[in-house]
């Protein structure tokens, strides 16, 4: 199968001939079938995400009966489509939407601070996914498009499916999918619904932070009803949440290499981190059918969620500081120990606080003309709003120890040694939780404005983001009576996407000029001193936003921090037409559907260009860029049923994914390279984003294999996929360029040798492809034995292969790498008991290694690796079916039972850059029907 899909991908011809193919086939059958006479036929949408049949009575308990309507989701849809759905009203398999979609076939996540938040579908990044709610688009808090799911709580949410297939009809879907999340639709129950739960959950590392807890609660209610003889329904809801994270964090530098190549480490940094989650969401929906002709629906949904984040420990150069190497101890080309005199480390007490809201809202309307004809039209608004506060404060033995040298610095020897897990723990002379020893101050010397150094004893760094999407659209489709085609149908969408970035930041100083160098810790803001992971000893614990109110804020002009605002915008018109197929061939039932969708866009930025003269002065000028262009997009799926309960599915798209805002947003800097020769001869430096980015553009072929058995509680399916990619954004890419005499005097202060400036900016200059195989088998072993009947196992894995090159400028050797986020092997084993209100299970998930793309500490982004890892997790419950109790239900749920460390590498070595361990987490619950 990879050979033949090779083989596609070496003809340039695929995507034109399924462009042409395709297209061709819409428009020549739209114009004859529109005029047909037709017989009233079943109106049920056919694409992906309008397989809604199983959503009906979903008031069911019962893991079993979540995986049964799972399988009755994929059966009836005719693309590729992975489903998750509600045990309950209001219970999802597990406590976040992430960790349940994680659990499907091609889909991963990826943890930040022990949560997973983002997900990867088919192996690519969270960008090439798009997310929706309800069936429309949703705004994100995220720095770019991917959506961080823990902004939606998984008990608000009664079905998420991972679409993997695209469809005409399908406006704004994402080269790796589309994952659409869906609350619960009141008409569709049969009773009223009222439930109510409570978990209580901890950590089970000890409080890291002496002023964050490891104690958390969540709470939720739910309430659907119907009204005015069923033909009013309405359904409201509500959670809160506290949720706390314990962390262990260590990170290196980087490492340098010496004279005979040996690797050291430069330095590291040593924490622990407190965190706490919480959250406050609602929704509601209205829905109103008088007739079989008008349904009317309008839902809403708001989560304002926060974080703060208590971080302390120590940051200590090592073979990047001036202290003295002494000893070392060697092993296959790395230093094992290394021992450093007079040397001075950083203490740090950082508050990170993280302020979101999302909102959501949708109105949509549906109009039967006749039973043939029906007319459909949405209206949608979502806005998300991020504040973030990062704030690092310093202490020190004296200011700026290296060069002032004075013995009151109190010079320490440190010794750090290599571990089994490859991070350098860390031993050292002084005491560093003495608070009488240590002094807010900038202690290394780091502070610089960009022309003069600052006595940085700390520094503010204050995000805001506002991503906001306006969206209207219409659909119309016409039933034919009879033959090959269903249906007819075409529709048209227009949207604005508007994102802004808006940063602050500020140095933080013990004085108004230098001339102050340090303050005294009071102790009225000092707590009990911590013990940063990996050092052997404590340090100084005190309350950061007490610290910062102590110290003078000064806002940080220069052109990399103030080049940071922007705003993107997109104006997109899409439209498509389709034909939906049901019919009889030769005894094969045939489903499907072929189309074409236009994407119009008109995307622009606006920011500032900025550069920091000689003297010290930025001087801004307004920045304003962007493109327009147009996108035809033919798919057609097609899926039969060979013979009883056996599908076959095939299909053929093109999608697109539009690139990460930040890429797209124009601000630029210039910079004067100081070092002789400049950056690789070139006096000048140049970053920046580049409007007129094109989206990335994807040609897709899948083929999928499904066998369903044991009454439709049974599945057997194997998949497999080609993505031919082009447009592929290099993040990195460079041209060459000059600025004019005047410029490059006012900027180096006459001192440059030429006046060419290296320009590093995106662009798509990359092209590849990804492909891979999917398998999947849902096991009721009581279709093995009736003795058995309550077991169960749940079996998926992957297997993914991808390969993007960018073209360095001018030419020269291709950079070739695999798509930053794809784990060439996946896996998820479940196994389960359910039977008489008894429910077990257990899950383990494993992803391999993947690339990814990071920043180090010079501020160059290179690709570095992230170690695989496996995750396991158990549940076990009981359900009171008879009784008094009846309709109460209790739960016990462990995560990360392994405590598997998140661990990535320094660039293409296996030296560990960054190592972060959680902790499992525990959690018991009760929920009550009434």
């Amino acid at each position: 199968m990879t050979k033949i899909f090779g083989r596609l991908r070496a003809t340039g011809l695929s995507c034109n001939v399924l462009k042409a193919g395709v297209a061709g086939m819409a428009v020549a059958i739209a114009a004859p079938v529109w005029a047909q006479d037709t017989t009233p036929q079943d109106t049920s949408t056919q694409s992906a995400s309008s397989a809604e049949a199983p959503t009906k009575d979903i008031v069911v308990s019962g893991y079993r009966q979540s995986v049964d309507n799972a399988i009755r989701v994929k059966k009836l849809s005719i693309a590729v489509v992975e489903t998750v759905n509600a045990e309950d009203v209001g219970k999802l398999p597990t406590n976040s939407i992430t960790d349940a979609l994680s659990q499907l076939p091609g889909v991963t996540a990826q943890r930040l601070d022990g949560r997973s938040d983002v997900l990867a579908v088919r192996g690519f990044g969270p960008n090439f996914t798009t997310t929706l709610f309800n069936g429309r688009e949703i705004a994100t808090i995220a720095d770019d498009r991917g959506f961080q799911y823990d902004q939606i709580p998984a008990e608000l949410i009664n079905r998420a499916d991972v679409i993997k297939t695209a469809a005409p009809d399908m406006i704004a879907q994402g080269v790796a999918g589309t994952v659409n999340m869906m609350t619960i639709d009141p008409l569709a129950q049969n009773h009223r619904i009222l439930t109510v739960s409570g978990k209580f959950e901890g950590n089970a590392y000890s409080k890291a932070a002496p002023d964050v807890t490891h104690r958390g609660y969540r709470v939720t209610g739910i309430y659907v009803d119907k009204f005015a003889d069923d033909t009013i329904g309405v359904a409201l809801g509500g959670t809160l949440l506290s949720s706390p994270q314990q962390e262990r964090q260590y990170e290196n530098w980087g490492f340098p290499t010496d004279a005979s190549g040996t690797y050291l480490p430069g330095g590291a940094k040593y924490f622990t981190s407190g965190n706490v989650q919480t959250r406050q969401s609602v929704f509601g929906s209205l829905k109103y059918r008088p007739n079989e002709k008008l349904e009317l629906s309008f839902d809403g949904f708001y989560s304002h969620f926060r974080t703060v984040q208590q971080q302390r420990g120590l940051e200590v150069p090592m073979s990047w500081g001036s202290g003295t190497l002494g000893a070392t101890t060697v092993s296959n080309g790395v230093a094992t120990q290394a021992t450093y005199t007079n040397e001075y480390a950083v203490q740090r007490n950082n508050y990170n606080q993280r302020n979101a809201r999302t909102l959501e809202l949708g109105g949509n309307a549906k109009y039967n003309f006749s039973e043939t004809l029906h007319l459909n039209v949405d209206a949608s608004y979502s806005r998300a709003h991020r504040r973030d506060t990062n704030l690092e404060t310093y202490t020190g033995t004296c200011y700026n120890a290296y060069t002032t040298k004075s013995p009151s610095c109190q010079p320490s020897t440190i010794t750090a040694t290599q571990q089994p897990n490859g991070i350098y723990s860390l031993t050292s002379s002084l005491n560093y939780a003495n608070p009488t020893a240590e002094v807010l101050t900038d202690p290394l010397g780091w502070g610089y404005n960009g022309t003069s150094p600052v006595v940085q004893a700390g520094f503010l760094n204050a995000p805001d983001y506002v991503d906001e999407i306006k969206a209207l659209r219409t659909d119309l489709e016409k039933d034919l009576g009879g033959g090959f085609f269903k249906s007819i149908k075409a529709g048209v969408s227009y949207s604005v996407r508007s994102k802004t970035a808006g940063f602050k930041s500020y140095f933080l100083t013990p004085g108004a000029t230098n001339a102050t160098t340090q303050l005294a810790i009071p102790s009225s803001i000092l707590l009990p001193s911590v013990t940063p992971y990996g050092f052997a000893g404590q340090t100084l614990a005190y309350d950061p936003l007490a610290a910062a109110g102590l110290l003078t804020s000064t806002f940080d002009n220069r052109p990399q921090s103030t080049t940071r605002d922007w705003l993107v915008r997109e104006k997109v018109w899409s439209g498509y037409i389709m034909a939906n197929i049901d019919s009889v061939v030769s005894g094969v039932p045939l489903k499907g559907n072929i189309g074409v969708q236009i994407v119009n866009t008109n995307q622009y930025s606006t920011g500032n260009s900025a550069f920091l003269s000689s003297t010290g002065a930025v001087t801004y000028s307004p920045a304003y860029g962007g493109a327009k262009y147009t996108y035809v997009l033919p798919s057609f799926t097609l899926k039969g049923e060979v013979m009883h309960n056996a599908f076959v599915v095939v299909s053929a798209s093109q999608s697109m994914s539009r690139s990460e805002q930040g890429y797209e947003a124009v601000p630029f800097q210039i910079s004067y390279n100081t070092t002789t020769g400049g950056n690789a001869g070139f006096s000048f430096s140049g970053t920046g984003g580049q409007p007129a980015l094109r989206p990335y553009l994807s040609t897709n072929f899948d083929l999928s294999l499904q066998k369903y058995f044991a009454n439709g509680s049974g599945l057997i399916s194997v998949s497999a996929f080609y993505k031919n990619l082009t447009n592929f954004v290099d993040p990195v890419g460079s041209y060459v360029t000059t600025i004019s005499p005047a410029a490059a005097a006012a900027i180096s202060g006459g001192a440059a040798a030429n006046n060419q400036v290296l320009v590093t900016v995106p662009n798509n200059g990359g092209r590849g492809y990804v492909s891979g195989f999917e398998f999947q088998a849902e096991l009721p072993f009581s279709a093995f034995s009736r003795s058995l009947d309550g077991f169960g196992l749940r079996l998926n894995g992957t297997h993914n292969i991808s390969s993007v090159s960018f073209a360095p400028p001018g030419g020269g050797v291709l950079q070739t790498v695999t798509v930053p986020g794809l784990s060439a092997w996946t896996g998820v084993v479940t196994g389960y008991y359910e039977k008489h209100g008894l429910s077990l299970r257990s899950t383990y998930q494993y992803r391999s290694s993947f690339l990814g793309l990071s920043t180090t500490v010079e501020q160059a982004q290179s690709y570095n690796i992230t170690r695989g890892e496996g995750l396991l997790s158990a549940q076990i419950g009981y359900e009171f079916q008879n009784g008094p109790m009846k309709g109460l239900s209790v739960t016990l749920t462990g995560s990360n039972l392994t405590n598997a460390p998140f661990e990535n590498y320094y660039q293409m070595t296996k030296l560990p850059l960054k190592y972060e361990t959680y902790g499992a987490t525990y959690s018991i619950g009760a929920s009550y029907k009434f």
